[in-house]
């Protein structure tokens, strides 16, 4: 079973779940067509799973580049932090650009 909350972003986790849900029940949707011998509505559904699998895997990539954005974030503060640069010194110069 798919991880909606470990593999997607909060905003994006109701719509990964629906293309998940859409996904399985395609594939259902493929043995039952392939069984019935309607090739080609099977391969119509299989069109469909495709574009499913694309917007998961979107989704989730976008959820890797910011768990990677926030752990290399996290590793600078603590490092800066190390060195003794103040967090917030940055912050007054530069804005609220930085997290």
């Amino acid at each position: 079973m798919l991880d909606i909350n470990k593999h997607f972003l909060i905003e994006d986790r109701r719509r990964a779940d629906r293309e998940y849900r859409c996904f399985k029940d395609l594939m259902c949707d493929v043995v039952l067509l392939i069984d019935s011998n309607r090739m080609d509505a099977a391969k119509e559904r299989m069109i469909d799973m495709n574009q499913s699998l694309n917007e998961l895997a979107c989704m989730s990539t976008k959820k890797y580049e910011e768990d990677k954005f926030l752990r290399n974030h996290n590793e600078l503060v603590k490092r800066m932090h190390e060195e003794g640069i103040q967090f917030e010194v940055l912050r007054s110069v530069y804005g609220d650009g930085l997290r």
